[in-house]
């Protein structure tokens, strides 16, 4: 008897027409884009890239299409006014929400490795954020103008101020209005600004990444349930961290160090947003080193026979807030071991006696 599961397999690789258009549904619906995510990778593992990309573009168009009507309806706007601009403005942003996982589904399919597909990632995010970093040159440039002309604000405002008659000047009220004017006027650009902007766009590409690789793993796990029993824990166990990744963590450690303790503010030498981009990659690189430790851990539980309760407590380890970062430490310092003298070979001598 073919479980819900099964059924829900069959209708997004046999049935495309309504696979497309019970995806568009789930995308346009605030919160529910993730089942969507999903099902692409699901797809592009089982089917290929152009199963894929078919289920990607045919998906973005319809949300797209529910969103801006709805857009449209809410809207006091004309639609001759927004049509063209808001459409692919939708579209665009459907199409960039797809566009890492479906990249990570396509490497995984191809090379059966989620070794090689996890640190696809690093160097995806190190494109990312020198995209982000290449267009904060461009806003400082802009800020610059605009901060200009907040000046010649600030400064007329500041004058008609003084030109206050004496029964104005009294009116603290009136004051205090034109003192925060001022204060927004001049906080609109400016490096205050600058380290908000750079702080919001990495920290999301940051979760952002790290939710792609969650979803995809829970679609390679729906693809070997269905077709290739056993063969997601395989794959999972044998991740390994590459030396690099280690090698940037240590970057990171060692260049934190030196702002803490004042010895060089690497802060200081670097344009702010490269530097929160480098903090944003060192994150990235940690969160690879974690995942392999996790790997390991779920080998050794197989390889030793140990009970599920030992990955059960693993994880409810980095829920809880006193035990969340010995566990995190531990994963690490297992991930690099592993790494640099292959812990799982060791651990096999030591059960063969």
């Amino acid at each position: 008897m073919a479980t819900i599961s099964d059924k829900v397999a069959n209708i997004y690789l046999d049935k495309k027409p309504l696979a497309i258009l019970i995806n568009g549904i789930i995308f346009s619906l605030p919160g529910l884009f993730v089942l969507a995510l999903i099902t692409i990778a699901f797809v592009t593992l089982r089917q290929g890239i152009k199963s894929g990309l078919t289920l990607i573009l045919g998906s973005s168009v319809f949300a797209s299409l529910l969103a801006y009507l709805y857009f449209y309806v809410t809207s006091d706007q004309s639609a001759t006014s927004t049509t063209a601009f808001s459409f692919l403005d939708i579209f665009l942003y459907y199409l960039g929400i797809n566009a890492l996982i479906f990249i990570l589904a396509t490497v995984l399919r191809y090379t059966v490795s989620f070794k090689l597909m996890i640190h696809c990632m690093i160097f995806l995010f190190a494109f990312g954020a020198m995209t982000v970093i290449n267009i904060s040159f461009v806003k400082d440039t802009i800020h610059n103008v605009v901060q200009s002309q907040v000046m010649n604000v600030s400064k007329k405002l500041k004058e008609q101020q003084e030109s206050l008659s004496d029964t104005e000047t009294y009116n603290i009220e009136r004051q205090e209005q034109v003192k925060e004017t001022v204060a927004m006027l001049e906080n609109v650009s400016g490096k205050g600004f600058n380290e908000y902007y750079a702080y919001l766009i990495l920290v999301f590409m940051v979760v952002f990444f790290a939710m792609n690789f969650c979803l995809l793993c829970v679609a390679r796990q729906w693809q070997a349930s269905l077709f290739n029993k056993g063969g997601f824990a395989k794959e999972f166990m044998e991740l390994k961290a590459y030396k690099f990744v280690i090698a940037i963590v240590a970057l990171a450690f060692f260049t934190t160090i030196l702002e803490q303790f004042n010895i060089f503010s690497i802060s200081s030498a670097l344009n702010y947003t490269v530097y929160v981009g480098l903090q944003a990659l060192y994150i990235i690189s940690f969160f690879i080193l974690v995942i392999a430790g996790l790997a390991f851990i779920h080998w050794a539980v197989k390889t030793f026979s140990l009970s599920p309760m030992y990955l059960w407590m693993t994880y409810i380890m980095l829920f809880f807030v006193y035990t969340f970062v010995p566990c995190i430490t531990a994963l690490v310092l297992i991930s690099i071991i592993d790494s640099v003298i292959d812990l799982k070979k060791l651990v096999i001598k030591y059960k063969k006696g």
